[in-house]
């Protein structure tokens, strides 16, 4: 049989760096022999040339209509009969694969029919995108499918065979051009799923654990071999980090897995960036030179050319005398403690208006890592002669800043 997996993308950077980088690392690491796609809506040159250097390939949407979400649904439908393949999964970008074993081409039994998972919620979105004069009766409808199957089918995973794809985008196709009820707008792909399958029982269930938001009740397990997500009592294969799950970062990618996102995503990232030595001097502030606690500063390196260092004074917000250091991307700056006695480095790290908070944020003491958390003051005390390093690191480098603040500390060059 031939398959593709396919996932569709404009050129937002941070849905790149965020979603689609662990879509592409963890769905390589399952047992999937098939093809790999991603639909193109305005990719970057940069980005194409990545996909196609690591074997993904970038296929040509139709863009029959204006909201991706649907024109992605009926470019699929194109992609599977263009190319010849006997089976296509459409997928969010903003699902990753926890398990090596993916069985969701063994879930299509039926040729005709798409399968898809249920969606705990009716969400409003399937009733936003019809207008006045279609709402009562299309709500009516999706009220159908609720009563029939005690929930709405949700489009984040959709799974077919050629001819059940083709079946899909006909009705689709027919619907929306003898119909003013609808608006192109977020929602409309649910909605036009859910009313194919009142209208032509078009639909068939695929098991929840392909396409898992975490309101499922995702549980989480670790055997001392990894991180295991189980839902229903089988394990997670597709864990679909929705809009409400994405800040707290318990269930995304590169926040469970920092260290082999960074690794690997960093043959995603869109350009080169190279790391630069920061001129030493810059962190010897003369209205910092009296503070009770000295440090030497060893080194200090940063992959984006942006490092900016500057005094606070006390006042109502920094409530001690601070050196400000506003970095950019992955950064590290390395500083000794040379005084006979041990030295207090007190600092926090703060978020940059208008910029992400870089994605890894630790110091580093004796070799080991010690995460860190924003606007939480932490209070090392270094050993004579001992070192400690100030680290992030974060692929999406330009969309990301922070500022370190140190507290009643000065800092001399060699």
């Amino acid at each position: 049989m031939k398959k593709v997996i396919v996932t569709a993308l404009d050129n937002n950077d941070q849905i790149w760096y965020e979603h689609l980088v662990p879509f592409l690392i963890s769905l390589k690491e399952t047992d999937f022999d098939g093809d790999i796609g991603v639909i193109d809506y305005g990719l970057s040159e940069n980005k194409i040339q990545i996909l196609t250097e690591k074997q993904i390939k970038v296929f040509v949407p139709q863009r029959q209509y204006s909201e991706l979400l649907m024109d992605r649904q009926i470019s699929a439908a194109a992609i599977a009969e263009q190319y010849g393949y006997d089976a296509l999964a459409l997928y969010d970008a903003d699902i990753w694969f926890p398990v090596k074993h993916l069985t969701v081409f063994d879930e299509v039994q039926e040729n005709e029919k798409l399968y898809c998972s249920y969606d705990l919620w009716a969400c409003g979105f399937l009733y936003t995108c019809v207008n006045q004069y279609g709402k009562e009766k299309i709500s009516q409808e999706i009220e159908q499918i609720k009563q029939q199957h005690k929930y709405v089918w949700q489009a984040g995973v959709m799974t077919g065979t050629k001819s059940a794809w083709k079946e899909y985008r006909d009705f689709a196709d027919l619907l929306l051009s003898k119909s003013d009820d609808f608006y192109m707008q977020y929602g409309i792909d649910a909605t036009i799923l859910n009313l194919y399958s009142v209208h032509e029982n078009g639909v068939a269930l695929l098991p929840i654990k392909y396409n898992c938001p975490p309101v499922w009740g995702i549980r989480l397990s670790d055997w001392g071999h990894g991180v295991e997500y189980s839902v229903e009592n089988e394990p997670v294969q597709g864990l679909h980090v929705t809009r409400a799950h994405r800040k707290s970062g318990e269930f995304s990618y590169h926040k469970r897995f920092p260290k082999k996102y960074y690794e690997q995503g960093k043959a995603y990232q869109i350009k080169q960036y190279p790391y630069y030595s920061v001129i030493k001097d810059g962190f010897s502030l003369k209205e910092l030179a009296s503070m009770p606690n000295q440090f030497e500063i060893v080194e200090a390196f940063i992959n984006n050319e942006y490092m900016k260092t500057s005094f606070m004074p006390r006042n109502a917000v920094y409530t001690k005398d601070s050196l400000l250091v506003t970095a950019a991307g992955s950064a590290s700056i390395k500083l000794k403690n040379r005084q006979s006695s041990p030295q207090e480095l007190c600092f926090y790290v703060e978020g940059i208006a208008g910029y992400r908070f870089c994605e890894e944020v630790y110091y580093r003491l004796d070799g080991v890592e010690h995460k860190i958390e924003p606007y939480r003051v932490y209070s090392i005390y270094v050993a004579s002669e001992q070192q400690i390093e100030l680290v992030t690191r974060e692929l999406n480098v330009e969309q990301s800043q922070l500022r370190w603040v140190l507290m009643d500390v000065a800092l001399h060059s060699c």
